[in-house]
């Protein structure tokens, strides 16, 4: 049955457009990457959330998603954000400041130069106003995927622009030309990288595309069952009956899978795998009445994984056999990550100052010569070292509500299920990567993942009619 389209504004029209906007062009200006490119980000979501208030103030009923439904995570998600600025705001009381500043005060003998428990209380609101951003996103897509038919676009739009992006990585890295952009690469020289600098942030990319793509398909071939043509007699009626839609599903994943393995990047690669796994076993769960269509569509997506390997992922099969030397250097950061951590546990050393504190407590393992590490490698101790336990914690219950909220959609929903399994996809592709890399704070990778898992949340409660 087709959802009843509800009178909606033009405020509430232009605000979706806005926010499909912000999703399609992030991943453009090198991952958004750069101050200039994620204040810009920041602003246009602001001026997105701004259309959409006054759309809502003009739409009765335009806000579909009870309150009761997401109050605890955006409760803890405000109080993270206050607290981080509380961290840099230097009001606090003096004995809650980083012993750097009386240091730094007394070599350049000074009485006093403030204070603060941020280390560097700029870089601090920068992260604060970065993350409200991406929570505004999440906020956006949540309310906006109350609609299966917007939830349908929202994922449509990511899937074709990562496509895009994809076709764009594979074009510089077979042509030869090695560059991103107009400028000439600077690092990962010789693997696919697209518009992004980092090769593990656009595999982290790719693997949000491809769960999207996992999710539109599987609808597809949900539509195909209700038919009833999902039989061994009914095979040439449904390759009859794929339409350009589903062709251009498999031509997305191909793409996209090819250049996600041309990056070589082992923790995109196997946390792309990991998501997928979750993808199967929440329609395992979902479907648990017809199984049996599962374990195809799981066969169907392991072969394909297979031949996909065997042509494009000599690679990445290479950097699986090599040693382990940057996995060893990552080691040496997680120890002075932990021993940071251990002395200030509570109270943290202000967001976005891992790099203030890595030239601090560079360990004695690392030589002097070794290039600084700029982050943790590993957001979770990023986030304890910076945040404390007290910011690690909210933002932990924030995303733990949000992996609930699909789970729980996964066992109540009767149709459409298949959302809420490609929130919870995401949710685990990015936190997987999160243990080795720092994807997520790459902003084109936090509003992808914001968008996907709040399409998941909308759609983890049945509808009701508007």
């Amino acid at each position: 049955m087709s959802e009843p389209r509800p009178h909606t504004s033009f405020a509430l029209r232009l605000a979706f457009g806005g926010l499909l906007t912000v999703l399609v062009l992030a991943p453009l200006p090198l991952g958004s990457n750069r101050q200039w490119a994620w204040s810009l980000l920041a602003i246009a979501v602001a001026v997105t959330l701004l259309v959409w208030a006054v759309g809502v103030a003009r739409t009765p009923g335009a806000i579909r998603i009870p309150w009761s439904r997401h109050l605890p995570a955006t409760v803890a998600f405000l109080l993270a954000i206050a607290w981080f600025c509380l961290q840099a705001s230097g009001i606090t009381p003096a004995a809650w400041d980083h012993p750097l500043w009386a240091q730094a005060a007394a070599a350049l003998d000074k009485p006093d130069l403030g204070g603060a428990i941020s280390l560097n209380p700029n870089a601090s609101f920068d992260g604060a106003m970065r993350l409200l951003a991406y929570g505004a996103v999440f906020w956006l897509a949540m309310h906006f995927c109350r609609s299966r038919r917007r939830t349908k676009q929202l994922l449509w739009a990511i899937v074709i622009s990562g496509s895009v992006y994809a076709v764009y990585g594979l074009a510089v890295q077979f042509s030869g030309t090695n560059t991103i952009l107009w400028f000439d690469k600077w690092a990962y020289e010789n693997v696919v990288t697209s518009t992004f600098v980092n090769r593990n942030n656009f595999a982290t990319y790719a693997g949000l595309v491809i769960v999207a793509a996992f999710g539109l398909l599987t609808r597809k071939a949900d539509e195909a069952a209700e038919l009833g043509i999902a039989n061994r007699a009914g095979i040439a009626h449904i390759l009859d009956s794929l339409g350009p839609q589903v062709f251009g599903l498999f031509l997305a994943l191909f793409v996209t899978g090819t250049a996600l393995l041309l990056t070589a990047s082992r923790g995109g690669i196997l946390s792309t795998g990991f998501g997928i796994l979750v993808f199967l076993a929440g329609l395992a769960l979902y479907k648990r009445r017809r199984l049996r269509h599962t374990i195809v569509f799981a066969g169907i997506v392991i072969l394909g994984g297979i031949l996909l390997i065997s042509f494009s992922g000599r690679e990445v099969i290479l950097r699986l056999n090599q040693s382990n030397d940057d996995l060893s250097g990552r080691g040496q950061v997680w120890e002075m990550t932990r021993e940071a951590f251990a002395e200030r546990p509570v109270l943290g050393t202000g967001l976005n100052t891992f790099a203030d504190v890595a030239i601090r407590n560079r360990s004695a393992q690392m030589p002097p010569q070794a290039s600084p590490f700029l982050r943790a490698h590993n957001g979770y101790l990023e986030m304890l070292l910076e945040g404390g336990i007290v910011g690690f914690g909210l933002i932990m219950f924030a995303l733990a509500w949000a992996g609930g909220w699909c789970i729980y959609g996964i066992f109540m929903r009767h149709e459409d299920g298949v959302f809420p399994i490609v929130g919870l996809s995401a949710i685990a592709v990015v936190g997987a990567h999160a243990w080795v890399d720092f994807s997520l704070q790459i902003p084109a990778v936090a509003v992808t993942f914001a968008a996907i898992a709040a399409a998941g949340c909308a759609q983890a409660n049945r509808h009701r009619r508007a």
